[in-house]
């Protein structure tokens, strides 16, 4: 299935936890699949569009020579556009992480200050 054209950065909030990656691959390989099953995830694009995920089973060689089937997260489709739902999410990591107020912030500057958080 080709992958839709999407915007990086992506954001995949878990809870009050935020990560920060700039492929859909690097996500891919990253989130759990039993976390997936369970809905733990909100997944965006910079662009607001909220990402949907599945888990498959693929078949992997182990210690090469034993194939098993696995649980791998892959890219579904996108389940909506809200810039508005992403920036909230922003606004909700960036207090809890102990930032100031961000009413006078815009998109780019709460993304600067979560980036800085981020990087500490």
């Amino acid at each position: 299935m080709d992958k839709p054209i999407l915007t990086a950065p992506f954001f995949v909030f878990e809870g009050n936890s935020l990560d920060i990656f700039q492929t859909i691959d690097e996500i891919e390989q990253k989130i759990e699949p039993i976390d997936v099953l369970n809905n733990e995830y909100a997944i965006y694009d910079v662009s607001g569009n909220i990402l949907k995920f599945h888990v498959v089973k693929t078949e992997t060689r182990f210690l090469g020579v034993l194939n098993i089937m696995v649980d791998t997260v892959q890219f579904s489709h996108i389940l909506a556009t809200s810039p508005q739902v992403l920036f909230q999410r922003m606004q909700q990591t960036y207090l809890a992480w102990g930032g100031s107020e961000t009413d006078e912030l815009s998109f780019d500057e709460l993304k600067n200050q979560l980036f800085d958080l981020l990087s500490r």
